[in-house]
């Protein structure tokens, strides 16, 4: 592990904690490095997912092709374990270069998009997504020294990896929506889309990567 790698580590356990409040010592990055293809899931959504969408699922939300070695931090556990509020993302990649801060997804297709529930209108997963990759980014950057190191990353990304559930057996079921609501739910999904484009804080740019489609790390 080079010096780059072991002061991301370092600056998390030591800055960030104390800058959030938290006991130096007391918190531990779980880093873990992984090169060639790689399948990544979050393993807390699929232990919760139901047996009906379990069965025969490998268990995968993103695939990604590293030529070299990436180090990978678990953001979300790091956070849990500190105990800080707000949102989070679930993973932080790195390598001498470039960063990248991931969401994980897996979802019925209707749900990434704004949407009614009992009729009343919810945030898409794919909005979501985006605020809490925003928020993690910028939770880090709150913290002068890690704003400085991030800042020195030529390639900054944050990405939402999503997988599609199979929704065949669904397919067949009738839904039904008021005209009024049809012309709502439209304009509100075309203002997302129009948020989903807009720059991220930091100099970090956003993507979408749906599984299976693979991620070439370069």
């Amino acid at each position: 592990m080079n010096t780059k790698e072991a002061r991301m580590k370092t600056l998390l356990e030591n800055d960030f904690v104390t800058y959030y409040g938290k006991h130096v010592g007391a918190h531990h990055v779980q880093l873990s490095q992984i090169s060639g293809i790689v399948r990544l899931c979050d393993s807390v959504a699929c232990n919760q997912c139901l047996n009906f969408f379990r069965y025969n699922c490998q268990h995968e939300v993103f695939v990604i092709k590293c030529a070299s070695v990436v180090n990978v931090i678990d953001y979300e556990k790091f956070i849990n374990d500190c105990v800080i509020k707000g949102d989070k993302c679930d993973l932080i990649l790195y390598d001498t270069d470039k960063i990248v801060f991931v969401e994980f997804t897996c979802s019925m297709e209707g749900l990434l998009a704004i949407h009614l529930r009992d009729g009343i209108p919810q945030q898409g997963k794919r909005m979501k997504a985006r605020h809490q990759l925003s928020n993690s980014i910028q939770a880090l950057c709150n913290v002068s020294s890690i704003n400085d190191a991030i800042s020195k990353f030529q390639q900054r990304e944050a990405i939402f990896a999503y997988r599609i559930k199979d929704e065949d057996l669904f397919r067949n079921v009738p839904v039904v929506i008021e005209k009024s609501e049809r012309i709502w739910m439209e304009l509100a999904r075309q203002r997302e889309s129009q948020q989903l484009i807009l720059p991220m804080p930091n100099g970090f740019s956003f993507q979408m990567v749906k599984y299976p489609d693979e991620y070439v790390w370069n």
